[in-house]
């Protein structure tokens, strides 16, 4: 299975089709949506601006990922184990769930 870091770079290849990168973003959301799938789906849809017809604003998918990844905790900022294309082309840190947290999520929902 597939991270959402893995993902979350096809959504920034702007060499894939719009398509593609949209189906990449929702895959984010299998990893991540802090208010359940759709319900963080439907959030970024809106706060992004992703339009029906992907090709008028291809951008926006861009823009939904770059919030999701906002969303993660703060403190998933400080660790440069995962690395993701920034504007230039060269690879910047990506917040990665610590242990501690992948832990506490787990637990959670017992």
């Amino acid at each position: 299975m597939s991270s959402f870091n893995t993902h979350q770079r096809r959504v920034y290849d702007e060499g894939r089709p719009a398509r593609v990168r949209h189906t990449n973003l929702r895959s984010c959301l299998v990893h991540f949506a802090p208010y359940g799938f759709r319900a963080t789906y439907h959030h970024l849809c809106v706060s992004a601006g992703i339009p029906k017809n992907l090709e008028k604003d291809p951008s926006s998918l861009i823009r939904a990922v770059e919030e999701g990844q906002v969303k993660m905790s703060p403190d998933r900022a400080a660790d440069p184990s995962c690395t993701t294309p920034d504007s230039s082309g060269s690879l910047t840190s990506v917040p990665m769930p610590t242990v501690a947290e992948r832990t506490k999520h787990a637990a959670f929902g017992r």
